[in-house]
């Protein structure tokens, strides 16, 4: 995003071309640090003095009621949606309550995952729905012992145990039911004898500084994920594990796969223009990186929300269905 290394975007500077934008200092080149945010406290949205609502189509033009937009960082979720449901001019952000799918909240808020074309791709139906391609690693979403034995002893560990020297470096959110769920992790690879060092950072830094920067060596980052910006399959799969887009900072393709035959397979797919077969060709993909365990996938999201009664919260569709500032409103007491 910028000359920086790590880039300071995202974590100083951010450019915002919706209604709103975090609050900064107009004078610094829009800084926003210690201003509209505040590291793992706080974050102010107010309005973007440059947005043009001309832009929009009448169809989507986002109406922008709101003029300041206050959001309170961390807390218990339980209480918070207490708080939200009694109070007002409050919504719930996260999920609102406490296997992976149970620390995300549940059935309600979350599926196993088992491929990486999700709910809502095209080319989902195509890669095998819900129960993905299947082979012996996915197929007991709850955990297996007995297959990770199996595999265990294929990469040369007959006790079904990790016995070199190596320590799995792990990098996760400190707020939210991220610490939650890199316990999970943590115990699901301790059990098979690895060691393990566990960093637990603010969301802000968890991308720029490590998980996006292959020079640092992380091995697993439990709370990171990706969402499309359009249903096409290309939009989910082509940056986190097409080969070319690995950078040295910034980079999306975080596990650094880089798989010949995947990278030619991409290549091809991304020139086809038949919708039928260009989604085939996408869940073929899908169903080489479940092959080659490109990535552990954990959990489809969902996400239920909480609102005051004089809030009229519309929903987003394309972002797992959060909360859209630019479309919710306050209704008249």
């Amino acid at each position: 995003m910028d000359k920086h290394a790590p880039t300071t975007y995202g974590s100083t500077y951010e450019v915002a071309t919706g209604p709103y934008m975090l609050e900064s200092n107009l004078k610094s080149a829009g800084a926003f640090a210690g201003i509209g945010y505040q590291t793992g406290k706080s974050a102010v949205l107010v309005r973007n003095p440059n947005w043009n609502p001309n832009t929009y189509s009448p169809a989507y033009k986002p109406p922008a009621y709101l003029d300041r937009i206050n959001i309170d960082i961390g807390g218990d979720a339980p209480v918070i949606g207490q708080q939200v449901l009694k109070g007002s001019d409050s919504v719930q952000l996260d999920t609102p309550a406490q296997s992976i799918v149970k620390a995300r909240g549940g059935a309600l808020v979350a599926q196993p995952m088992t491929h990486f074309l999700y709910p809502g791709d095209q080319g989902f139906e195509q890669a095998g729905g819900f129960a993905g391609p299947q082979v012996d690693y996915n197929r007991d979403v709850e955990g297996n012992h007995a297959v990770a034995c199996k595999y265990m002893k294929l990469a040369g560990y007959p006790d079904c145990r990790y016995t070199g020297g190596e320590t799995v470096q792990m990098v996760s959110s400190n707020n939210g039911n991220d610490p939650p769920i890199s316990q999970i992790v943590n115990s699901a690879l301790t059990v098979l004898g690895f060691t393990t060092h566990v960093s637990l950072v603010d969301q802000t830094v968890i991308y720029s500084k490590y998980c996006q920067v292959p020079k640092q060596e992380i091995d697993a980052c439990p709370a990171q994920g990706w969402l499309r910006d359009f249903a096409d399959p290309l939009g989910t799969l082509y940056a986190p594990f097409y080969g070319p887009s690995i950078t040295a900072t910034g980079n999306p393709n975080q596990g650094q796969v880089n798989v010949p035959a995947i990278n030619a397979a991409m290549a091809k797919a991304a020139l086809i223009v038949a919708p039928a077969a260009r989604y085939r060709a996408w869940a073929k993909i899908d169903d080489m990186l479940v092959d080659h365990a490109a990535a552990v996938p954990e959990d489809y999201d969902n996400q239920p929300n909480i609102e005051s009664r004089d809030v009229a919260g519309v929903d987003d569709l394309w972002n797992e269905g959060t909360w859209d500032f630019a479309f919710t409103s306050l209704k008249k007491p």
